[in-house]
């Protein structure tokens, strides 16, 4: 009876420790992020945490970690390359280092166990071997502690790729055919904007694949909801092309979509991502603004089952 007391006592501690582990992981977030203010500028523990001391401290002391494990990094996998520059999005910072005419890309973030980081680079790893994510050089995990929380810095090295120029049409073909491949590995990226796709000279890939969903079934929903996503998402000359696709796919793939979305997607930011979508490409296929369409239907803040989506 001690035995399970004491094993019923570890576990609440346990229970504990790991709810203190993601609170300061949402905190510390924020430190590796973009500020908000302009373009990917990221966070300024100067500029941001003036009127909170522990703030700074805590701010540089994240950054610190980070710069260590970049710098260790790059010394033993990538020798002569230089940091070029570094932009920073919602989950993290991406550094761009460059040797001659050669760059690279270290996607970093913070996490919470070397699992999570194995898991994320098996994602990264996997969208390459269906020919939709960049070429994955190399990962690192770097342990670090706030106190008694143990968490970690997560390094995915790869290849660079640049942006798509948005108004050609050929680089419209290269995101299409992207979606196709996609399709047929039944993997729906969860958040296919303009920003997560990147353009070569023969092909387009996703980026950001901190997380990736596999559809065994009803893969042609899978086209029908990234394009709902990059229809809005693009400017006219572009969004006309996925228009026009969207709407030879038919309703009853759209009605498939809607109820995928509804009834199978578990409530979070994918769900969300792919209701806006859906919705706001309503407008879009019947020529209307999205701020149109929200206003006519009073549909903003209602929940998907609400919304009329035939088009």
């Amino acid at each position: 009876m001690k035995w399970a007391a004491e094993t019923k006592i570890e576990k609440l501690q346990h229970e504990k420790l790991q709810a203190k582990k993601i609170e300061k992981l949402e905190e510390l977030q924020k430190y590796i992020q973009f500020s908000g203010d302009v373009g990917n500028e990221c966070f300024s523990c100067e500029s941001s945490c003036t009127e909170n001391n522990n703030c700074h401290q805590e701010c540089k002391y994240v950054l610190d970690e980070v710069n260590k494990c970049v710098t260790r990094h790059i010394e033993s996998r990538l020798p002569n390359y230089l940091i070029e520059s570094r932009e920073c999005g919602q989950d993290g910072i991406a550094y761009i280092v460059e040797h001659g005419n050669t760059k690279r890309v270290l996607k970093v973030i913070i996490c919470s166990s070397i699992y999570f980081h194995t898991q994320r680079f098996q994602n990264w790893k996997y969208a390459e071997s269906r020919k939709i994510g960049p070429v994955i050089i190399s990962g690192e995990y770097c342990p670090f502690y706030v106190g008694e929380i143990d968490l970690g810095i997560s390094i995915i090295c790869m290849h660079y790729w640049g942006v798509c120029r948005e108004n050609e049409s050929e680089d419209a073909k290269k995101i299409l055919n992207l979606i196709d491949l996609a399709q047929e590995s039944g993997i729906l990226h969860t958040d296919p904007k303009n920003d997560n796709i990147r353009c070569g000279p023969r092909n387009a890939i996703f980026i950001d694949w901190e997380d990736i969903m596999i559809l065994r079934k009803n893969k042609e929903i899978i086209k029908y909801l990234m394009l709902c996503k990059l229809v809005v998402d693009s400017k006219n000359h572009v969004s006309n092309v996925y228009k026009e696709v969207l709407k030879n796919l038919g309703e009853n793939v759209r009605t498939n979509a809607i109820e995928f979305v509804r009834d199978l997607l578990p409530a979070g930011d994918v769900k969300k991502t792919y209701e806006d979508a859906l919705g706001e490409s309503e407008a879009v296929l019947n020529n209307m603004t999205v701020s149109e369409f929200y206003k006519t239907l009073e549909t903003k803040r209602k929940p998907l089952s609400e919304l009329n989506l035939n088009f």
